[in-house]
């Protein structure tokens, strides 16, 4: 279950990091809006310079720690899933 509490220590870690992280490929600047949790079915949306969209991948964890930082493997899977989004908006 995502508590309202994690999905704003997700939403805010996730936000912060763009210019670094998201912002600098051609669809920047991004900013992540809502997160939401099925099971091990996680769906993030966001909004770019292509407009909104969202992401869906699988993970069968939390997105944060119990000190309230990311997991690494959560945000990995977000990262190779919004570069999949990527490469499928230039085809």
């Amino acid at each position: 279950m995502l508590t309202d509490e994690q999905k704003k220590q997700a939403l805010s870690h996730l936000n912060e990091i763009c210019p670094d992280t998201f912002d600098e490929g051609e669809f920047g600047p991004w900013k992540f809006t809502d997160l939401a949790r099925d099971g091990a079915r996680w769906t993030l949306a966001f909004e770019n310079r292509d407009g909104a969209d969202r992401v869906s991948f699988e993970f069968a964890g939390d997105c944060v720690d119990d000190g309230g930082i990311v997991v690494t493997d959560w945000f990995e899977q977000i990262n190779a899933r919004i570069l999949e989004w990527e490469s499928e908006a230039f085809e």
